[in-house]
């Protein structure tokens, strides 16, 4: 049997954020290398992929270093909630995020990728993957793939990270579960009404931490609200709590049934600065390397770590040193390692607290704060935003999705 043998300089592995940003990067830094990077993605655009869909201030400063401005549908957001127990405080900022369908945003960035000329095979899971000589050998249902580096940009449970690089901080996982629930008179809900995303942190004081969310979005045209349970479990020690009960109980006092709906779930690595970053010839981006477990929010996150991850290829590149000793102290030292470093030490004191008394008294200052920190009034309204009155014009003309192939390089509309 005759099996395809592929060679690049660099093969990415996973064309969500996190790889799609490396990719993009790159072609910005090193166009030579970029047209020797082959990008592998085990599914095949858009794909289902589970997530709140908050795209944030930070997200977009990143977009834009990338150079790149996506228009697809979004929800934006003008007003967040914070509650506990019945107490809640507000920031209210115009645009102040927005969100989107993830299929729908990681779809655009991996047509992004195929526009500026990068390599991008769909449908093409790695099935294994081995240190060979001078790089690493992947094999995939097309072949197998030579690479002087490989980029781990394959999620929480990397199987690159996992063959190549360490299990050190394995258990760093925070779990997170959510419904989409179509909303037919969306005009009575705060969410669409007063264009509000929702973060209640009672379930706290049940083990919990982390928080119930309620984000209004947009499915195929359609109002639909977001709602899941964020558990970053970064207190490792504590107990596991029952997320499906605790979950069940936070819909049911909002009128919903759990067994009405599809309940789905998904894991994220949280990150550490003692995480395994690295290995010769391997880096690890995204949720492969961790995410900041204070929200959960990964997006921004994983774009960031395109621009700390594209530098040091370049760098290996030119110094003929794919040892990547220092990605570690690039990431620490990067914008994205600032963010990560006091979400994850704010995260692992905060979430031990679960006296309501002190959640109560804690939602009342945290919009005040967040408010003078953010300092985003009149943000432009972002690409592709749709806003409640717009629903009855557009909900019978869902958005068209990005439709691409191994073989072609052009995207579809978006």
């Amino acid at each position: 049997m005759l099996i395809n043998e592929f060679s690049a300089k660099i093969i990415i592995v996973g064309s969500g954020p996190a790889g799609s940003a490396t990719a993009l990067a790159l072609n910005s830094l090193a166009p030579e290398l970029a047209r020797e990077t082959i990008v592998l993605e085990k599914a095949t655009h858009p794909r289902v992929k589970l997530c709140g869909g908050g795209i944030t201030p930070y997200a977009d400063e990143v977009l834009a270093d990338l150079g790149v401005r996506l228009n697809i549908p979004g929800f934006p957001v003008d007003v967040v909630r914070f509650t506990a127990h019945g107490v809640s405080s507000e920031i209210r900022i115009r645009n102040l995020l927005r969100i989107v369908r993830r299929e729908e945003f990681d779809a655009a960035l991996a047509a992004e990728v195929r526009a500026r000329g990068v390599d991008l095979h769909e449908g093409e899971p790695v099935t294994a993957i081995e240190r060979v000589e001078d790089g690493v050998r992947l094999t995939t249902p097309a072949g197998t793939y030579r690479a002087q580096v490989v980029v781990a940009a394959d999620g929480a449970t990397s199987m690159v990270r996992q063959k190549l690089v360490s299990t050190v901080g394995a258990s760093r996982i925070s779990r997170l579960i959510e419904v989409l629930t179509p909303e037919p008179d969306a005009a009575a809900l705060p969410g669409f009404r007063d264009a509000m995303a929702v973060f209640d942190y009672s379930p706290v004081t049940q083990g919990v931490q982390g928080y119930y969310w309620d984000f209004p979005s947009i499915k195929a045209g359609q109002p639909t609200m977001n709602r899941g349970l964020f558990d970053s479990r970064v207190v490792t020690a504590a107990p596991r709590a029952p997320l499906r009960q605790i979950f069940a109980e936070a819909l049911r006092a909002r009128g919903r049934r759990l067994e009405a709906y599809e309940l789905q779930g998904h894991p994220e690595r949280w990150f550490h600065p003692d995480n395994p970053f690295s290995a010769p010839h391997v880096l690890l981006v995204g949720e492969a390397a961790g995410v900041e477990p204070l929200a959960g929010e990964g997006i921004s996150a994983a774009l960031d770590y395109g621009l700390v991850a594209a530098p040091a290829i370049v760098a290996a590149f030119d110094r003929g040193d794919f040892s990547f000793n220092d990605y570690r102290r690039r990431v620490l030292t990067s914008r994205v390692g600032f963010q990560l470093l006091w979400k994850s030490r704010a995260a692992r004191v905060i979430y031990r607290l679960r006296h309501p008394f002190i959640w109560k008294t804690g939602i009342r200052f945290v919009a005040l704060v967040l408010t003078v920190l953010v300092r985003l009034a009149d943000r432009p309204e972002p690409p592709g935003s749709i806003r409640l009155q717009e629903y009855t014009d557009d909900r019978n003309h869902p958005p068209t999705g990005y439709r691409g192939s191994r073989s072609g390089h052009s995207a579809g509309s978006l």
